[in-house]
């Protein structure tokens, strides 16, 4: 089994191998080299970066054979290992489902205070004991559930060097998202069947049996199940957007009540609980 160090320097020699093929920068043959691996027949690639900072603007053309897709993807590439740019610059982590889907990815657990579990995504080895801690630099995740199928997530604060995380984390998970909108839960491929009936592009999950090996069909299927997983995004952005609720962000929508209480206060109405002192 590879290390994830391992798979990141060889992910890393695929995109200089790209770049010194096409004649680009780094940053510009990632943003290829990641559609390549995401979209069906990219092609006509227009690239902006006009800060030169890598944060690159990816313009292109994406084709089935039957339809013809114009996309745009927004990248931020680093050659550092473990870099910690997504979460420390407080961009949103996307995901369905996606207290397992950050489970996975974690180093290992502990109880929270609060009875829910705190994920540790950076180790240090500590030549003390002989073992390795966690890090003191990185924060953990926390993550407490609402409910048997929504999860609150936040971004802890590292024991040290706390200064250099002023952003607090940014979670959405697009099935509880889709639950504020809708009061019901489904699976990934059930939301993508409904998103279809109601006229949206979205493609459905592959018929595959998980074999726990990483083969080419495996890679394929999660392959896909990130696609499918950006589409249910954006369509449920576009149906999030029909609520004039600017006060309401969508990683803060947890259940329909959220947008209720976002209604009320768009509306200046003043919730019981504040306007109804109690004498007790």
């Amino acid at each position: 089994m590879y290390e994830p160090r391992e798979l990141f320097h060889f992910m890393l020699g695929c995109i200089k191998d790209l770049g010194a093929e096409n004649g680009l920068k780094l940053p510009q043959a990632f943003g290829r080299w990641f559609a390549s691996l995401y979209f069906d027949n990219p092609q006509n690639f227009v690239f902006s970066d006009g800060s030169g900072d890598g944060k690159v603007d990816l313009f292109f053309q994406s084709s089935n054979g039957n339809e013809v897709d114009h996309c745009i993807l927004n990248t931020k590439f680093t050659q550092n290992y473990n870099a910690l740019a997504a979460v420390r610059s407080g961009w949103m982590i996307v995901g369905f489902n996606l207290a397992f889907d950050l489970s996975r990815l974690s180093r290992g657990w502990r109880r929270s205070r609060k009875g829910g579990f705190r994920l540790i995504l950076s180790l240090q080895f500590d030549h003390k004991s002989r073992t390795w801690i966690p890090h003191p630099y990185r924060p953990e995740l926390s993550l407490d559930a609402k409910d048997a199928r929504s999860t609150f997530i936040t971004r802890g604060v590292p024991r040290f060097r706390k200064d250099e995380w002023p952003n607090p984390g940014r979670f959405l998970d697009v099935g509880t998202l889709l639950f504020s909108l809708f009061d019901k839960h489904a699976s990934l491929d059930q939301w993508c069947a409904e998103f279809q009936r109601k006229g949206y592009v979205i493609d459905r999950k592959l018929a595959h049996e998980p074999s726990g090996r990483v083969t080419r069909e495996e890679l394929r299927y999660c392959r896909q199940d990130v696609k499918i997983t950006q589409q249910l995004l954006n369509a449920a952005k576009r149906e999030f957007d029909i609520h004039p609720l600017p006060s309401l962000l969508p990683d803060k929508a947890y259940s329909p009540a959220s947008l209720a209480k976002a209604y009320m206060r768009e509306m200046n109405i003043i919730e019981p609980l504040t306007k109804f002192k109690s004498s007790r």
